[in-house]
């Protein structure tokens, strides 16, 4: 009989592609002139002995993150955020945005406005009673 383990931690190719690529865009200076944002899946395909399936569905999870974007039929590129971007999407996670598409749009939007907040310091919906 064979004594075989199980793995122990499966990855897919397109997983590890994933990390390569975000660690490589990461560490890019994408705010340099003349420097060419597009990425092209035929050569990165190539760079990483793969066929483009797995590329492919790495760039679309990069995508979701915002780190790229698709355009069909031209291409991926980079994407280069500005500092309003850059904050709004670092918040997209927080309860507050969650929160905000809940709330009626003539609520106040601040977390931190008085009519958001219990005597605790807690953040309850307005119109709710604050004890």
């Amino acid at each position: 009989m064979l004594d075989i383990r199980p793995i122990a931690d499966p990855v897919s190719l397109s997983t590890l592609i994933y990390e390569q690529l975000k660690v490589a865009i990461a560490s890019m200076n994408i705010y340099d002139d003349g420097i060419d944002l597009r990425l092209d899946e035929r050569r990165l395909s190539e760079q990483f002995g793969s066929s483009r399936t797995p590329l492919r569905e790495a760039l679309m999870r990069l995508d979701q993150e915002g780190l790229v974007t698709i355009r069909s039929r031209r291409g991926v590129y980079i994407v280069r955020k500005t500092k309003l971007k850059s904050l709004r999407s670092s918040q997209s996670g927080s309860p507050w945005r969650a929160w905000r598409h809940v709330w009626p749009a003539k609520q106040p939007r601040t977390p931190r406005s008085p009519a958001c907040m219990n005597s605790s310091g807690a953040l309850v919906p307005p119109g709710s009673k604050t004890i």
